[in-house]
């Protein structure tokens, strides 16, 4: 009985860190996407309150906006760079820890064989 809870809790732990290197591999393909080619949306309307006139254009120093945008794209891709990093730290170890615990799990098969 202990040999099959042990073998469960193998098989368990074993899905576990596959699901660790799928997570792991689809947050660092998503943050590589993102690093090179990120999506922008920036809008320089703002609403007023004259009827006919909906949107106009706001009076910004929009050389001072676009620092602010500039920085603002520097700071995400440096986030990206962050995500991805752990991403990668993840996958490594989800897979050694498969590794382990699939090795262990083949030990067991190879005893109970005998």
């Amino acid at each position: 009985m202990t040999s099959n809870m042990r073998i469960l809790y193998l098989y368990i732990v074993a899905f576990i860190t596959l699901g660790m290197i799928v997570g792991g591999v689809v947050s660092a393909v998503y943050n590589f996407a993102n690093y090179v080619c990120p999506t922008d949306y920036v809008f320089f309307q703002e609403e007023t309150e004259d009827e006919d006139d909906y949107y106009e254009y706001n009076s910004v120093d929009y050389e001072e906006e676009n620092e602010r945008i500039e920085a603002q794209k520097r700071n995400y891709k440096r986030q990206y760079i962050k995500n991805g990093i752990v991403s990668v730290i993840v996958v490594a170890l989800g897979g050694a820890l498969y590794k382990y615990h699939w090795g262990m799990l083949e030990k067991e098969r190879n005893k109970k064989e005998e």
